[in-house]
């Protein structure tokens, strides 16, 4: 633990911490990471920031591997949760029927009868690929529902709504918030939301040698043309 908060950026806290395993936060990067002798898991929420995730994950794994000694790894993963908002649950089930990874065949309709109140799906797709000279099996899982939650307080804009009216050598301050605000997730009380998954499957992974930035980068670069396919849909189906 000393030598995480030595490495890692500032404003880390130690959590609960026991023998077999430890918990940090910090909460101004919306970062918390849990690990044990078996797993590291580091989630963001509240401010999503890519480099930082990334940079934090990567100094976390090479300190816990070279301090514990690991010698190999098994199935890195990378998930990314994409929320589609809506005021109203009726127009996120219609929204989410919309598209085409959703659509129920007229065969299954028929044996269900009715009509369609909400759907669910899970599609989950394998590839062998090349990692790092090495076939390895590449795994991909997109689902796909609607959900209901707590509406969060949108980032507070009275104070940038302010901006003319006090200095200006405060004004660059208040700027660099203006930025933070794009990185500001809001939660609409129903929303449409994407849960997508990339792993590599292996016997076995040599730790030292495991290109964790590429593997975070390509995995993300999949989630993000995804996401744009997703968007092309739903402006096509209006």
């Amino acid at each position: 633990m000393i030598r995480l908060e030595d490495t890692l950026s500032e404003g880390w806290i130690p959590g609960e911490m026991s023998p077999q395993q430890g918990i940090m936060a910090n909460h101004r990067m919306g970062l918390t990471a849990r690990f044990n002798s078996e797993f590291m898991n580091v989630t963001q929420t509240e401010f999503i920031s890519y480099p930082h995730f990334r940079n934090e994950v990567c100094t976390l794994y090479e300190v816990l591997r070279s301090s514990f000694g690991i010698p190999r790894i098994l199935s890195p993963c990378l998930q990314v949760i994409l929320q589609t908002g809506f005021d109203q649950p009726p127009e996120m089930e219609a929204y989410i029927q919309s598209l085409p990874i959703s659509v129920p065949s007229a065969a299954v309709l028929k044996v269900l009868g009715g009509k369609v109140e909400a759907v669910n799906s899970v599609i989950t797709t394998t590839e062998e690929v090349d990692w790092q000279g090495d076939h390895v099996m590449r795994r991909r899982r997109v689902s796909l529902g609607g959900v209901r939650q707590e509406k969060r307080s949108a980032f507070d804009s009275r104070l940038l709504q302010r901006i003319s009216l006090i200095p200006l050598h405060h004004q660059s301050a208040l700027a660099d918030l203006l930025k933070i605000r794009r990185t500001h997730p809001s939660a609409a009380p129903a929303a449409a939301q994407f849960d997508l998954e990339g792993t590599l499957e292996k016997v076995e992974f040599p730790a030292a040698k495991f290109d964790l930035p590429k593997f975070l980068d390509d995995t993300l670069y999949w989630a993000q043309e995804f996401q744009a396919w997703i968007r092309s849909q739903a402006k096509h189906n209006g």
